[in-house]
């Protein structure tokens, strides 16, 4: 509810605040997950913390093509 609040210029928040974000809706929505990636510039959070915890949600459902476009393009 709070991702289209969050500042994405100046001022930022700490890499893990937009992590913990991200996580929450690669645990919730795919599709969230997935527009999130597109809108966020990347340099606000942790990229490759991003990218093993769509790995590891790839192990239970690789078939997954949301995931698997989300993954090539982070």
């Amino acid at each position: 509810a709070i991702s289209p609040y969050l500042p994405r210029g100046d001022p930022v928040l700490k890499p893990l605040i937009y992590e913990m974000i991200l996580h929450e809706f690669l645990e919730s929505d795919y599709e969230g997950f997935a527009t999130l990636i597109r809108e966020w510039p990347g340099d606000l959070y942790n990229n490759s913390v991003i990218v093993q915890a769509v790995r590891d949600h790839l192990k239970k459902d690789s078939q997954n093509r949301t995931l698997l476009k989300t993954l090539a393009e982070l």
